[in-house]
């Protein structure tokens, strides 16, 4: 199964809560978008491909700190 999903945070301060944003659900053939709703892929290749080239490049800068523990 190979599903991309970004999370965001709305409002603000201690109301702020986490949601999903987009999901790119690539065994179905389906995006989903907190303000678009369920699309199909066909219908969304260019933002697809708009989001991988920003992430890749947030990549690059090393935006992204990944920590992972065990407890």
């Amino acid at each position: 199964m190979t599903i991309l999903q970004t999370f965001l945070f709305v409002g603000s301060g201690y109301s702020a809560e986490l949601v999903k944003d987009v999901d790119f659900d690539f065994c179905n053939k389906v995006c989903y978008h907190l303000y678009a709703g369920a699309q199909p892929l066909a219908d969304v290749a260019d933002f697809y491909e708009l989001w991988e080239s920003n992430f890749i490049s947030y990549v690059e800068m090393d935006v992204f700190k990944v920590k992972v523990s065990s407890t």
